[in-house]
């Protein structure tokens, strides 16, 4: 039995031989040196392999991997990639060395390079049991639309999930997200020669954005100041005309009263002389003005008074009183009348409108 078939001792195991021994077979028959590359390019890759050389010297292993990697990418050669392999290993990328160590070991194979195949089995020897293997599960209900999932920023195809894949050690990060779902991430260590299992569980919802405020409502326009209505303010109009008149008519009594003592002094029963006769004519003419202001008057504290307390109890508001149609405001307002009347003997307050 060969040495590959002896390294079955489990079934990680027997997975990574059977994916590097795949590679390898594939360059075996690939030839050894690219005859793409230009004159300018292959003098570039030799340039950057001695650098690399130096820095490795240096122990300086990541620049060096780096040149190493692009001299390899300029100009395919089988010295380069298996001096990338050691210094990858050197690095600490060891599932990274042991892939490339099976590349070299093919083609140095199929170049009869026989210093080479033993360097690269010397190698791969000393990295058995030495890859780490990382398993990724995905909880069922976990890959809804849109889900995607990264290693190291790295997107993970479906198909490799729950299946052992040898990883450089160190840090790992694992990332998932999906549209509407709180995005889920781990980070750990994976240690020389640990197999680890990680299961990505299903995703939170994102919670709801909270709801707007409402909007203010608008302030309530303060209500004008009440006030009389038209038929108050008639009716009070009408009422301190008829507290005037009667004020006038009580002077105007009270001046007849005043003029008719007086004519007493200058008459002898029925007989008076000049100044009686005129006093007696002032005392009737104040009677009379007397008499017809406190007519007036007590028609206009009546009227007022009517007016006051047949109001209806649903009178609209004063300034909400709409004018009826084809008559102004001005109209509505004038509605109720006055027309004081007087005669020689009697004296009267016509009111006349409508309410």
């Amino acid at each position: 039995m060969t040495r590959w078939e002896i390294a079955t001792e489990s079934q990680h195991r027997r997975m990574r031989w059977a994916f590097a021994i795949g590679v390898a077979l594939g360059l075996a028959t690939a030839p050894s040196v690219s005859t793409a590359s230009t004159a300018e390019e292959r003098a570039m890759a030799d340039a950057l392999f001695r650098e690399a050389k130096v820095l490795m010297h240096r122990e300086n292993y990541q620049e060096a991997c780096s040149k190493l990697q692009e001299s390899q990418r300029l100009d395919p050669r089988d010295g380069t990639l298996l001096n990338l392999a050691v210094c990858h290993e050197k690095e600490g990328k060891i599932a990274t060395a042991w892939v490339e160590f099976q590349e070299a070991l093919a083609a140095a194979k199929a170049a009869k390079r026989w210093d080479r195949i033993q360097l690269a089995k010397r190698r791969l020897k000393a990295l058995e049991g030495k890859i780490p293997n990382l398993t990724i599960e995905v909880a069922p209900g976990a890959a809804v639309d849109g889900f995607e999932l990264m290693r190291n920023g790295v997107p993970i195809a479906q198909p490799v999930w729950g299946t052992p894949i040898p990883v450089d050690p160190g840090e790992q990060a694992l990332e998932a997200k999906a549209p509407g779902m709180m995005p889920w991430s781990n980070t750990f260590v994976l240690e020389v020669g640990e197999d680890k299992t990680v299961v990505v569980p299903v995703l939170e919802a994102e919670p709801l954005p909270p709801p707007p405020p409402p909007e203010p409502k608008p302030t309530p326009k303060p209500k004008p100041p009440e006030g009389p209505s038209s038929r108050q303010m008639t009716a009070y109009v009408v009422g301190g005309v008829g507290v005037v008149a009667m004020g006038v008519g009580t002077f105007f009594g009270l001046r007849a009263i005043s003029k008719s003592n007086e004519s007493d002094d200058h008459c002898r029963g029925t007989l008076c002389d000049q100044s009686g006769l005129d006093l007696n004519d002032d005392a009737r003419s104040a009677a009379k003005v007397s008499n017809i202001a406190i007519g007036l008057g007590l028609v206009g504290v009546g009227v007022g008074t009517y007016l006051l307390l047949t109001e209806p109890d649903n009178a609209p508001e004063r300034g909400a009183e709409k004018p009826a149609k084809g008559r102004s405001s001005a109209d509505s307002a004038a509605r109720i009348q006055l027309v004081p009347v007087a005669g020689r003997e009697q004296a009267a307050i016509v009111v006349r409108g409508a309410w």
